[in-house]
């Protein structure tokens, strides 16, 4: 038993006419006189009805060999009587059949098979007001004499044949007798085309409400001609109306490609090329398309080729299914870092704080998995300094950007390695906007002037979208990465504010003898340290304010230096 597989609908509407009039029969005297007004196509589904395709009263398209349930509403102005109803077919414009019985077997002919219905068996109306609704699957002699509206549903298996043809109910197997019997409103009108095979669709970028190059490809089952035409069909919510008529292009297809845009349709129609061939694989590059903004895992496209006057010749085939993604987009904190190893030399300070950064989820959540940060190092600073690395949600319960040893830790601890801090193999959901902090500890004492910058980029970082299970190319940038530069513990001046009364007359007495030498040469050799005396580099200086107690020529405030 075959698959249906894709169908388009459209039909052609003759009306007024008498195309498909029915004579008199010898021995019968009451032919019936109808309209044929409504026709819809069901697919089978292990000997069931499957699924409606496509919608009433449209053209369809199917693949060779597919069973299908054709219906036909008509409305019996002249009851019929005692004569069969049945369907017949033509190739368009050609001369009516009468479709041949179960089990022919005949590639070239539209037959009928046997599904699970019995013949003439009641059947669920799927058009309204009818008096009556049969399964038909022979061409048997109606026994129920069609009256008013009804609805036949005829159980047929299209050729092997490639080719657009018609089905319309036949009475004795007559459509087009000389006399005036009935009328065609609605045709049946189905072409029957190999598909394309390996149709597919990928969107670059592939995130949701970005605008975006679509490379559809897909292998010819049949030749396709200089001037034929490739037909793409877009789910809803695709915007296409910004694609130009200059906006297809293709490595495998010579010649110009033109596009028009029809609602989610676009229409590419070749010239200037020549011939390509079955089995040929294709890709087109369809630019200036307008993504959906809703992040799914199951969107398909349909492809046709079609010969210059519209009629198809491959297809319609439907893609395997390809994904529109959410977005995640780096940033600056709300807060940045500021140089933290001012006043550092000669320490080895911990927990500080190197650079922030704020990751935002557009479309879905994002489970973050990994990041490379990039180190420059200046002064002598070198990966053996940077130790104990680790990422925090930075929630500022103190203050963004700072440290306070109550933020969740992302991750695990590293070292810095080839100048990089890298993380991996952890896994940590964003569902909204978060400020991030990495922190380190000084792996040794630090030197005046060593320098040390942290780089985050977008490429840098892992995220796959908890939605759409696909990775996530972040975009954005952080521009404001702190320079952290190791300078001294101070500049060698000192301001003391408080007032402090030194009695001048202890100043500089020997520590050992007491006798209030005031230089190292009556000292023996040791500084006057009956005050407390700061040693401090010979270019440095000291400003002390004294408070001299009163006496001779000594009163007021006066300023020494050393």
């Amino acid at each position: 038993m075959k698959t249906t597989h894709g169908i388009i609908l459209s039909l052609a509407v003759v009306i007024g006419s008498c195309l498909l009039a029915s004579p008199a029969h010898p021995g019968q005297t009451a032919n019936g006189v109808w309209d044929q007004i409504h026709v819809a196509l069901f697919s089978e589904s292990s000997g069931n009805v499957g699924s409606q395709i496509g919608s009433d009263d449209q053209a369809y398209t199917v693949d060779p060999g597919t069973k299908l349930f054709v219906v036909i509403q008509a409305d019996f102005s002249t009851q019929s009587k005692n004569l069969t109803i049945g369907v017949s077919w033509r190739p368009w414009g050609g001369s009516w059949s009468v479709a041949s019985a179960i089990g022919t077997g005949s590639g070239t002919a539209w037959e009928f098979w046997e599904s699970n219905y019995n013949n003439l068996a009641s059947a669920t109306d799927h058009f309204t007001n009818n008096w009556d609704a049969l399964y038909v699957e022979t061409s048997d002699t109606d026994g129920n004499d069609p009256k008013q509206k009804y609805e036949y549903w005829f159980a047929v298996e299209a050729p092997t044949t490639a080719g657009h043809y018609e089905l319309a109910i036949s009475e004795a197997g007559d459509v087009d007798g000389a006399g005036d019997d009935c009328t065609i409103s609605q045709q049946v009108d189905i072409t029957v085309a190999n598909p394309l095979t390996s149709v597919s669709n990928s969107p670059s970028p592939a995130t949701i409400s970005d605008t975006s190059t679509h490379a559809v490809s897909f292998t010819l089952a049949n030749d396709l001609p200089a001037d034929g035409k490739i037909v793409v069909t877009f789910p809803n919510n695709f915007n296409l109306a910004g694609v130009g008529s200059g906006d297809a292009s293709s490595l495998t297809i010579d010649g110009t490609l033109t596009v028009s845009q029809s609602g989610q349709v676009l229409t590419i129609t070749r010239s200037g090329g020549s011939i390509q061939y079955a089995s040929e694989a294709e890709t087109i590059s369809i630019a200036n398309i307008g993504n959906i903004d809703t992040v799914d895992t199951t969107y398909t496209v349909t492809v046709t080729t079609q010969d210059s006057s519209g009629t198809t010749i491959n297809g319609p085939t439907t893609s395997s299914a390809f994904t529109i993604t959410g977005k995640s987009a780096l940033a600056n904190p709300a807060i940045q870092v500021a140089d933290q190893l001012a006043k550092t030399g000669s320490t080895q300070p911990t927990d500080v704080e190197l650079v922030g950064f704020k990751i935002t989820p557009t479309g879905e959540n994002l489970t973050w998995s990994g990041l490379v940060v990039s180190l420059t190092y200046s002064g002598g600073m070198a990966d053996a300094d940077i130790t104990n690395g680790e990422i925090y949600i930075d929630t500022g319960s103190a203050t963004v950007g700072t440290y306070d040893g109550t933020e969740t830790k992302v991750g695990s601890t590293v070292s810095a390695s080839s100048g990089t801090l890298t993380w991996s193999g952890f896994s940590q959901s964003i569902s909204a906007a978060t400020d991030y902090l990495i922190i380190f500890d000084a792996g040794a004492s630090l030197s005046t002037d060593e320098t040390v910058q942290a780089s985050v980029t977008a490429a840098n970082i892992t995220v796959t979208g908890a939605t759409s299970l696909q990775s996530i190319t972040s975009s954005g940038s952080v521009n404001n990465e702190p320079l952290h530069t190791v300078t001294s513990c101070g500049s060698g001046q000192f301001a003391y504010r408080r007032s402090i009364v030194i009695d001048y007359t202890k100043v500089g007495v020997d520590v050992n003898d007491n006798s209030g030498c005031v230089s190292d040469a009556g000292c023996d050799d040791n500084p006057p340290l009956g005050f407390p005396v700061l040693n401090l580099p010979r270019r440095h200086r000291i400003a002390v304010e004294l408070a001299q107690a009163r006496g001779p020529g000594r009163t007021g405030r006066e300023r020494k230096r050393r």
